[in-house]
């Protein structure tokens, strides 16, 4: 684990409150609104106040439908004869780090410096961000998430270029490609503190903080 339990952090067993669902109310406010997080690269690399949004996991595409699309009539000799042969549009496409069934993720606006460290290689690293909240029983929280980070595969990056948009309306967004980068974030744990003490999660738990409880990105 990226962060372990210590003298100073008691564990829920040992914890009478907050409870281990108020720290996550918590956790889910401040991933919805925080403006920025830092990162925290493999090799002490530091990036303080990047803007990030939140995406929810890709549909499952179904079956693709017999005869003519609302693109005109299949050519002949191009119809789909299996599984193999499918061919995933949009963010159903969105197969980031070479694996399919991509989970809700953390998508970051970053310096292109911060893309030619990466190279086009993926490194272990930390996203966190911390600040008042108003749940009940906290009144401040902070979110470490650990996991691995990497550029965004060029084909995805308008798709989620659009998400990052709706809750950062910036210009810089017309510089992709030139003085920043869209980074993604694979999850694999999660740590939430508040003043009452802390709680580890494991990848699934980690996940869902991104998400609302119908599913959505946060």
């Amino acid at each position: 684990m990226i962060d372990q339990h210590d003298a100073g952090h008691p564990s829920i067993s040992t914890r009478i409150a907050p409870t281990e669902a108020v720290h996550v109310l918590a956790a889910r406010e401040l991933v919805h609104d925080a403006a920025y997080g830092s990162l925290v690269m493999w090799g002490g690399w530091v990036v303080h106040g990047l803007r990030f949004a939140t995406v929810a996991a890709p549909t499952t595409a179904g079956p693709a439908p017999a005869g003519p699309t609302a693109a005109g009539p299949t050519p002949a000799g191009t119809e789909a004869t299996g599984p193999a042969d499918a061919v995933p549009t949009g963010s159903e496409s969105l197969d980031l780090f070479g694996a399919g069934g991509t989970p809700a993720r953390i998508v970051l606006l970053a310096p292109a410096s911060v893309g030619r460290v990466l190279g086009d290689q993926d490194q272990a690293c930390r996203f966190q961000m911390c600040g008042p909240v108003r749940s009940d029983g906290c009144d401040w929280v902070s979110v470490v998430f650990g996991g691995w980070v990497a550029p965004v595969a060029e084909r995805s990056v308008p798709d989620l270029a659009l998400h990052l948009a709706d809750r950062h309306p910036t210009g810089d967004l017309f510089e992709l490609g030139g003085s920043w980068v869209l980074l993604d974030i694979e999850l694999a744990e999660a740590t939430i503190r508040t003043r009452g003490g802390c709680v580890q999660l494991d990848t699934d738990d980690a996940v869902n903080l991104l998400t609302e409880p119908s599913g959505a990105g946060l």
